[in-house]
């Protein structure tokens, strides 16, 4: 697994956090992206914690 992070803050405040990626399992690779939007005191975690969440649930991880 690999990815890149970043943050934000758009033009009416809010905090952006992201997270894009690729995680390879067994032969198979998938590409992700992961967004979140919220207060400006968002968790800077928040986009990671939702990608792992999701390919959890996916069951790439």
């Amino acid at each position: 697994m690999s990815g890149k992070t970043g943050s934000a803050t758009d033009v009416s405040g809010r905090g952006v956090r992201w997270l894009i990626g690729h995680v390879r399992k067994g032969s198979r690779s998938y590409v992700f992206v992961s967004c979140v939007i919220g207060p400006r005191e968002l968790e800077a975690n928040a986009a990671i914690d939702l990608a792992a969440r999701s390919l959890r649930d996916a069951q790439v991880l």
